[in-house]
């Protein structure tokens, strides 16, 4: 059976990561030494961070992004803890924004950003951590 990552494997994995450069948290997700998923948070401007994931298909619906997300939201908060996290989810997308939710983010607005991966710009929903 396998066994999802959990908060304090993400929190472990971040801080063995994590230089004095801080521009930028990124996680590998890997489950029985395969790549299932990353997740990572971007500097924007200031003292924004934006937080962004993604997680192989055959893996959703098992909290793996929640649990991934929440240790490296716990580290960031405490290497950072004056950080605005935001967030952002393709309308319609309701399983990311569950997770989003989850981890105490609320929406703040709608906005469109480009997709890398449709090669289109897409709406979105802008998410705040409160």
């Amino acid at each position: 059976m396998l066994k999802p990552p959990t908060g304090a494997d993400a929190h472990a994995i971040v801080a063995e990561t994590a230089s004095d450069d801080v521009a930028g948290f990124k996680l590998s997700v890997f489950m029985d030494d395969a790549l299932i998923g990353g997740i990572g948070l971007n500097h924007r401007a200031g003292d924004i961070y934006e937080l962004g994931y993604w997680l192989a298909k055959a893996f959703w619906g098992r909290g793996i992004a929640t649990e991934a997300a929440t240790g490296l939201l716990q580290h960031a908060q405490q290497v950072l803890p004056q950080t605005i996290f935001v967030a952002h989810c393709m309308k319609g997308n309701l399983a990311s924004s569950r997770v989003l939710e989850k981890l105490g983010f609320c929406v703040t607005g709608e906005v469109e950003i480009e997709s890398l991966s449709l090669r289109a710009s897409m709406p979105c929903f802008e998410f705040e951590l409160k």
